[in-house]
């Protein structure tokens, strides 16, 4: 709960969570830390469609493994589920968690029923969380979205969203949200041994780039993490970035990295070592 309050404290109200986390302890905990906080001061975003048992730990760590499952009554129930453990009777964002091998089934089944509950006034923004860039294309030539949140592919290591993506995404008037800006921790890591790029060791040539990285902003008298926090909002098309803390201080750090200056030189710098991916 310190961190909810902290993020409160300093001005944070979107709050970002899922029924795939803890099995739901996520949204649970999320809603006993929000409590008494006035509904309409808070942005609340949580994700459906892939779920795991309460408690279980995610398939790589020895969990038994996820459901991934966009029926239509599915949806329904899932969206029910959410409200009871958050504690709110409407949802503002809802986003299709992690469909990008599933776009057809959310397309027939989990956008429909959030489609319903968006004119029922039970959900505000209907939204699609993926992490490569082909799906998230396609469902947004296909349907209208209000928001769509993409995980790593607009970063100072993987600019693969930049093309195309994102001037789509701000022509139809689609909010982007991006998540795991720092690439698992690859532009957060002391210890590149230990590091990994999207949970994977990293390969010789992301290796280079980071150290690439590393050497402007050490040049420019900057961290390499708050090149990366800034980064993606240079972008116009860019409504808010997703940063998961184990403590309050770090949200301190991280809302105090986006103030530092960086020189348009430093930016040129970081944005040709991404374009080489």
């Amino acid at each position: 709960m310190s961190i909810v309050h902290r993020a409160l404290a300093r001005g944070i109200r979107l709050f970002d969570t899922a029924a795939l986390y803890g099995g739901g302890q996520s949204e649970s905990r999320l809603g006993k830390a929000l409590a008494g906080v006035p509904r309409s001061e808070l942005i609340i975003a949580t994700k459906l469609g892939r779920y795991r048992a309460e408690g279980d730990l995610p398939p790589i760590d020895g969990g038994s493994g996820d459901c991934f499952d966009y029926a239509y009554d599915r949806t329904l129930r899932a969206v029910d589920e959410s409200l009871q453990r958050l504690g709110v009777d409407h949802l503002d964002i809802v986003h299709v968690h992690d469909c990008d091998a599933h776009v057809e089934e959310a397309l027939a089944g989990t956008i429909p029923a959030l489609k319903r509950l968006q004119d029922e006034g039970v959900v505000g923004a209907v939204g699609a969380g993926l992490n490569t860039v082909a799906p998230a294309l396609e469902l947004i030539r296909r349907v209208e979205l209000d928001a769509l949140l993409i995980a790593g592919r607009y970063t100072l290591l993987d600019r693969s969203a930049e093309a195309e993506l994102l001037p789509r995404a701000a022509e139809r008037g689609i909010a982007v949200i991006l998540g795991g800006i720092l690439n698992s921790g690859a532009l957060a890591a002391q210890d590149l041994d230990r590091a990994t790029f999207d949970y994977r060791p990293l390969e010789p040539a992301m290796r280079d780039r980071i150290l690439a990285v590393r050497k402007v902003c050490a040049m420019s008298g900057i961290s390499q993490t708050t090149a990366a926090l800034q980064f993606p909002l240079r972008h116009p098309a860019v409504a808010s970035v997703l940063l998961g803390v184990a403590e309050p201080a770090q949200i301190d750090a991280n809302l105090d990295a986006l103030s530092v200056p960086i020189s348009d030189n430093a930016w040129s710098a970081m944005t040709r070592i991404g374009q080489s991916s």
